[in-house]
């Protein structure tokens, strides 16, 4: 989330026209939050669309960059999370009984 806010802050001062209610580094945190979360950005907003308007490409890259990269971190996550869940024989194997247990 700090990377990519510091790479929304640099959006901002690359395309300030682009960013609606956006001023410093703390609306660049609660964009990079709001864009990898997928939770709403509120009243701050990217102009611009990928019709005729092509004015705020480096902001509309930026929000499909973090998309990218935040859903393959999730992916990867889930499925190392998964892979740890279903391997229970490796566990089965440390769990001893003992005859002589107090």
């Amino acid at each position: 989330w700090i990377f990519f806010a510091f790479v929304w802050w640099s959006a901002y001062y690359a395309e300030p026209d682009c960013m609606i209610e956006f001023e410093g580094f703390l609306d660049a945190l609660v964009m990079s939050i709001s864009t990898a979360n997928t939770i709403g950005y509120g009243v701050r907003a990217i102009k611009g669309s990928l019709g005729t308007d092509i004015g705020c490409l480096y902001s509309i890259f930026i929000l499909s960059l973090q998309r990218l990269v935040v859903i393959i971190m999730d992916a990867l996550l889930i499925g190392i999370l998964f892979s740890k869940l279903s391997q229970p024989k490796k566990r089965s194997r440390t769990i001893f009984i003992s005859d002589s247990a107090v």
